[in-house]
């Protein structure tokens, strides 16, 4: 029963989101990443946000899946780097001196466009952002089910200058084959094996020295390893 009533909630959400879109009830909002070492905000991350008209809120992941369901997700895509111009001016106006870069995760049917590597160039020049300065989430099943399209736009993105975040590394080394064939700079540890670390006496569980074991590999290959939060979806950087 439990099921049913959430299949139709969804069916329901479904329906609503193209409406939503165009009535403007789904926002950009960003939220810091930060350094664990010293608190420095690096990034400044998009996420998602519905504001139904009942009063309830959908959150970031809802909305990126209900998007790619109805065919709505390569629209928002391109909105959301088209407000990187207003952010960026935001964040320069009050980081005068080190302005933090900007993130923007992508969904796997996002990476297979075709038109994604233009999008990014026309947001970037639109804003007039430093490449460098732009941070593009990749999700792992993105790459899994990849038949070359993903892979060829990841390539050129790099090519252009943006930071390439790889999201959702699980406790194994499978995905490490990922870090030798595409430019990645940065790896975002999945959200499960963050909180089953944070268990009481995780920290000492083989899960845990398993991500420990992958976080000194990956920083051997000069990659960035990233820990996301907690329900705030703020992250921290390992380094």
């Amino acid at each position: 029963m439990e099921y049913d009533s959430w299949q139709r909630e969804r069916c329901q959400l479904s329906a609503e989101i193209p409406g939503a879109w165009e009535n403007g009830e789904i926002n950009a909002h960003y939220q810091p990443l930060c350094r664990l070492d010293n608190g420095e905000i690096t990034a400044l991350t998009a996420v998602l946000r519905w504001e139904r008209t009942d009063g309830s809120v959908v959150g970031h992941s809802d909305c990126l899946e209900l998007a790619e369901q109805t065919g709505l997700v390569v629209s928002l895509g391109q909105w959301i780097m088209e407000k990187t111009r207003s952010v960026h001016v935001q964040a320069s106006n009050y980081w005068q001196h080190k302005s933090p870069r900007l993130r923007v995760d992508l969904t796997a049917q996002l990476c297979q466009d075709p038109d994604l590597v233009g999008v990014v160039q026309g947001a970037l020049a639109a804003a007039g952002l430093p490449a460098e300065q732009l941070w593009l989430g990749l999700p792992l099943t993105a790459l899994t089910r990849d038949h070359g399209d993903v892979s060829d736009n990841v390539r050129t993105l790099a090519e252009l200058g943006t930071v390439i975040v790889l999201i959702g590394v699980p406790a194994d080394h499978g995905y490490l084959v990922y870090l030798e064939d595409l430019p990645v700079s940065a790896v975002e540890i999945a959200p499960d094996i963050v909180t089953r670390i944070a268990r009481p006496s995780g920290n000492d569980s083989l899960v845990a020295r398993a991500v420990r074991q992958i976080i000194s590999l990956v920083h051997s290959a000069d990659v960035t390893v990233i820990v996301p939060g907690g329900q705030s979806g703020a992250g921290a950087l390992v380094a």
